[in-house]
C-alpha cells in the first residue's frame, strides 16, 4: 500500500522523518503562481506563501524522487511516475532479500 500525503512546508516544520519516502514534486515559477491564482489566492497571498516555502532545489536534495510537472501538469503523469518508483523500490526490496 501507498499513502500519498500532500505537505508543501514539509522541510520547512521539519516534519521530514515521519516518512519513509519523500516525493518531491515540482513545476515553474509561473506554473505554481497559475495554479494559486486559479484557486483563489490573491497576488499577496502567492507572494507570501511562496517567500515562505524553501527554494525547491534546497529540498530536491533530500527526495528520493522529483517529479517535474513543468511539461506535463497532468494527474495522470504524476501517478505514472509513482508507480514506476514503487516497482522499483519493490525490485530493490525483492533483491535484498534473495
Amino acid at each position: 500500500p501507498l499513502l500519498v500525503i500532500e505537505h508543501p512546508l514539509m522541510f520547512e516544520l521539519y516534519q521530514q522523518d515521519k516518512f519513509d519516502y519523500i516525493i518531491g514534486v515540482h513545476c515553474g515559477r509561473k506554473i505554481r503562481v497559475d495554479r494559486m491564482k486559479n484557486r483563489g489566492y490573491d497576488p499577496r497571498t502567492i507572494k507570501q506563501r511562496m517567500a515562505a516555502q524553501i527554494p525547491f532545489q534546497q529540498n530536491a536534495r533530500h527526495c528520493d524522487l522529483v517529479i517535474n510537472t513543468t511539461n506535463n501538469p497532468t494527474e495522470e503523469y504524476v501517478i505514472q511516475q509513482l508507480q514506476d518508483f514503487t516497482q522499483v523500490k519493490t525490485l530493490i526490496s525483492e533483491s535484498s532479500v534473495s
